[in-house]
């Protein structure tokens, strides 16, 4: 039987090198949230601008939270058990196919449905 053995490069990082990632991580994420948060906003202001309806605004305000929290909890569980590149490499193309899509298919809908 043949045994790889790994070598495992540890690095050690000060406690203010931590903190600092830490802080990095905690405002990333706090950016992301609001700028996420505040599209959403936006576009659920744009379609009650459009639509005058109430409903079509509180739907649409409701349906964001609501679909990132019932996600979080099956992604994070794929993320901490997979690989991570194959995971981003699989995501971008993802998101590369999603937007030639709508970039092949956009032209199929109204100005005003636009």
């Amino acid at each position: 039987m043949v045994t790889k053995s790994l070598a495992v490069h540890s690095v050690a990082i000060s406690d203010q090198e931590s903190r600092k990632q830490v802080l990095k991580g905690v405002v990333s994420n706090l950016i992301s949230s609001l700028s996420g948060g505040m599209l959403s906003f936006a576009m659920g202001l744009m379609l009650l601008n459009e639509t005058h309806s109430p409903f079509s605004f509180s739907l649409g305000t409701i349906i964001t939270p609501t679909v990132s929290l019932i996600l979080l909890i099956p992604a994070g569980t794929i993320i901490d058990q997979k690989a991570h590149k194959p995971l981003l490499i699989t995501w971008i193309i993802v998101r590369l196919g999603a937007l030639i899509i709508l970039g092949g298919t956009i032209n199929i809908f109204s100005v005003s449905h636009k």
